[in-house]
């Protein structure tokens, strides 16, 4: 009798133990059970330093440069869009639209081939400012021609392409007209800083970068790049976008 008292006693201990640990699950369960098919939410604070909404066009392209030209200060996840899904096909026609309407080209592109997507987003660690852009590439049968461009996810439009078909520059006309077409369907504001024969280079005020539009026989290229030349005179290009601007608080 003894002995099975001295059993007991140990064993109504471990299953209390037991009971208080599984506790705090069991109510979990339960209130999740009672929240199924809702939409769990809480208030964000003002100190919790996540951006209220996505930066400026200006900021969002400053973060496709520092990606480009000094990967590691950014943070950025991709996905591969899959052949025949429906966001593929609606990116499709997206660029397909895109590329009809700015004026310099040769008409619209009507189909492609050998057409693909992804989309990206990019991250600055730094300040928590992000953005999401899709790129894609793809040949033109009617223009005997193949593009690579990149989208920014806010406005859908181009913000980076190489495009390639022959006597591109008979249809194009001059790197300046090119850019200056470019520029302002983006709607951004600019001066336009060197003009070659084959390029010109456009300066985005209010920002750390520029806009490089070369233009040659058979060969279409826009880049956005870090403004060297201004962050000489003026400082490192990051001045300009301070954590208050991104987040909208000033």
């Amino acid at each position: 009798m003894r002995n099975w008292r001295n059993t007991l006693l140990p064993l109504l201990a471990c299953l209390a133990v037991v009971g208080l640990a599984l506790l705090p699950l069991r109510l979990s369960a339960l209130r999740d059970r009672t929240l199924t098919g809702t939409v769990h939410t809480e208030e964000l604070g003002t100190d919790s330093n996540f951006p209220a909404r996505p930066p400026a066009l200006e900021r969002r392209l400053w973060l496709l440069v520092q990606w480009e030209e000094f990967p590691e200060e950014v943070t950025v996840i991709g996905q591969e869009l899959t052949e025949g899904s429906e966001e593929l096909e609606t990116l499709k026609t997206a660029i397909r639209e895109e590329l009809a309407e700015w004026d310099v080209l040769p008409g619209d592109p009507e189909s492609f081939t050998n057409f693909s997507g992804s989309r990206f987003y990019l991250r600055d660690p730094q300040d928590l400012s992000s953005a999401g852009f899709f790129a894609a590439s793809g040949y033109v049968p009617s223009w005997d021609g193949i593009f690579t461009l990149t989208l920014d996810g806010e406005t859908g439009h181009m913000v980076r392409c190489q495009i390639y078909f022959s006597n591109v520059k008979k249809h194009l006309g001059t790197p300046e007209t090119v850019g200056r077409a470019f520029l302002d369907r983006l709607g951004l504001s600019y001066e336009e800083v060197t003009d070659w024969d084959s390029a010109s280079q456009f300066r985005i005020l209010d920002s750390g970068v520029c806009c490089l539009v070369e233009v040659d026989r058979d060969r279409l290229e826009l880049v956005f790049q870090r403004d060297w030349a201004m962050e000489a005179s003026d400082g490192p290009a990051g001045n300009f976008f301070d954590s208050s601007a991104v987040l909208g608080l000033v």
